[in-house]
């Protein structure tokens, strides 16, 4: 396993040097991270980051740079993921920032920036919620900024006939023989938009409604 502490920040930016790279937030932002995990019974510490990533980006104005002490170092391919989901994570990173940063300390600097931002609007969240997980996702999507065209841009509310649902293929996991991955198709031909997760408390509804959106 690569040491995410050992890589030379002053590589030429690529994919590969973000997979391989440490990341941190800061240590209060690691104290909410705490908290939303337990609040959330999330099993891992790159979940509530990337929720804290993305709450940032929904913002258009850039991050105030990051102070006070690092957090935990968690590597880019844990934060971000791999291949798609890696490049994603980036382009919208560097979309948000108006220009590509000139090295991976610059990125770096970005990421930990968007991730404490989040980080404390998430824990105002959390604060308001007072320890209901479902009040806390209530108020994650009544909370989120209009839809724009561009970042920073007017609010572009789209026409009528342009809300047609179209389907979504979601994994939700993998068949136990054949280890084939099985897909919902949300909206397509002959099913349902809906889905019902069910089980006694504790058994991971949550959790598993958290994976099938993220």
């Amino acid at each position: 396993m690569t040491n995410v502490d050992t890589i030379d920040l002053t590589a030429p930016f690529a994919l590969d040097a973000v997979s391989k790279g440490g990341f941190r937030g800061s240590a209060e932002a690691d104290a909410i991270s705490d908290r939303l995990r337990e609040t959330l019974g999330l099993d891992h510490h790159f979940i509530p980051a990337r929720l804290a990533l993305a709450r940032s980006l929904s913002i258009a104005a850039s991050p105030p740079p990051a102070t006070g002490e690092a957090g935990r170092a968690i590597s880019g391919e844990q934060l971000f993921g791999s291949g798609a989901d890696l490049a994603t994570w980036v382009s919208l990173i560097i979309e948000h920032a108006g220009r590509a940063p000139q090295d991976l300390a610059e990125f770096r600097s970005w990421v930990r920036a968007h991730w404490v931002r989040g980080m404390a609007a998430l824990g105002t969240l959390l604060e308001q919620a007072a320890g209901d997980p479902l009040r806390f996702w209530q108020l994650i999507a009544e909370t989120l900024p209009e839809r724009s065209g561009a970042l920073g841009g007017e609010a572009v509310v789209p026409a009528k006939d342009a809300l047609v649902a179209k389907a979504v293929s979601v994994r939700i996991g993998e068949d136990a023989r054949t280890r084939e991955p099985v897909v919902w198709r949300v909206n397509a031909k002959g099913s349902a938009p809906h889905c019902a997760l069910m089980g006694a408390s504790g058994t991971g509804k949550t959790t598993s409604a958290i994976h099938l959106l993220h």
